[in-house]
């Protein structure tokens, strides 16, 4: 019985996935996803002995075994929200918004590096605050140096 490329076998595996998650069958779904992650693991190993490997079927392994362990865990609780789907990421989204707001509560006006000392630079020299200036011509690629 013949499956073809292991491509076209684990896209086999992400419809079928998709078609158990809307019966409900979420044992199988996660058996599926698995499926078809090991399927683009196995088609990356024969890549890299061609003479163009393709990076796009490594990021579908790590999106199919991720949506596995999500759906694996969904299982394993019981309750809870249902997992995303292939397109969504709920979780980068939930970090990005915490890292948000801690650093929100963490960044104060008075703890900018040099605040206080760049308001006495005018001053302090007040020459160089004067006349006609000129701004920069070039650009800044790799900050400043310290």
């Amino acid at each position: 019985m013949a499956e073809g490329t292991s491509t076209q076998k684990a896209r086999r595996c992400v419809r079928e996935a998709n078609q158990e998650a809307k019966q409900k069958n979420h044992k199988e779904t996660v058996k599926l996803y698995e499926d078809a992650a090991e399927s683009y693991d196995l088609e990356e190993k024969y890549e890299a002995q061609r003479a163009r490997p393709n990076q796009g079927i490594r990021t579908k392994f790590n999106v199919y075994w991720d949506i596995g362990k999500k759906w694996n865990a969904y299982i394993t609780k019981g309750k809870g929200k249902k997992p995303p789907k292939a397109g969504e990421s709920g979780s980068k989204n939930n970090y990005e918004k915490k890292l948000e707001t801690e650093l929100e509560k963490a960044i104060m006006v008075a703890d900018v590096a040099g605040l206080e000392g760049a308001k006495k630079v005018p001053i302090k020299f007040p020459h160089v605050f004067t006349g006609k200036q000129k701004p920069w011509k070039g650009i800044l690629l790799f900050g400043v140096r310290l």
